[in-house]
């Protein structure tokens, strides 16, 4: 799948929605778990946000591989998923469903950033 890109900013994600998608996603999944977790949640949030920025820098630099971008958005996962077990309580098939659906958002931003399905 490939993204047009107009001239501008036009290209690039909206970060505020995909943080907003995220976070009612996580809600939505984990619900009576989301209480405890909420905090520490938007702040994994927002050091995703800072990984896409850290992307979208890279591929502007011609510095971008697919590995990098991989790697990078994978240490987010793996956080989540260890923040997640850290709350306890959350039987692995509920964290996996609710980092997949989650991070499904953060792909469709890398790949628009890229203008290439990448993730």
């Amino acid at each position: 799948m490939t993204y047009t890109i107009d001239q501008g900013d036009a290209g690039k994600p909206d970060l505020e929605t995909v943080s907003k998608e995220m976070l009612v996603i996580f809600k939505d999944s984990l619900g009576a778990d989301w209480v405890k977790i909420r905090p520490d949640m938007e702040k994994q949030v927002m050091e995703v946000r800072a990984s896409i920025d850290y992307i979208n820098e890279l591929q502007i630099a011609g510095e971008l591989t697919e590995e990098s971008a991989r790697e990078l958005i994978e240490f987010q996962q793996l956080n989540i998923k260890m923040l997640m077990i850290e709350f306890g309580g959350m039987k692995d098939i509920a964290i996996e469903t609710a980092i997949n659906a989650a991070f499904k958002k953060v792909r469709e931003a890398v790949n628009r950033l890229v203008n290439f399905e990448l993730l």
